[in-house]
């Protein structure tokens, strides 16, 4: 499931969702517990889309970062 951007620097929302829908789309829902991933991986559009999808998940984020929950 690995994707390889055609590009430099981190993945953006879209091709995020992609993976992830491919994912399920094999495995499905349910073997999904929860998605870990590095401050690289923020965005309010995919914590919402995470969120909507009733998945999951834990960012590391910056200490010095705040954000409000969504």
């Amino acid at each position: 499931l690995w994707t390889l951007l055609n590009k430099r620097g981190n993945s953006d929302t879209k091709e995020r969702i992609a993976l992830i829908q491919r994912f399920i789309a094999i495995f499905g829902k349910d073997r999904i517990v929860n998605v870990f991933a590095d401050r690289e991986f923020i965005g309010e559009q995919w914590f919402t889309w995470l969120i909507e999808q009733d998945i999951n998940f834990c960012i590391r984020v910056k200490k010095t970062s705040l954000s409000p929950i969504i």
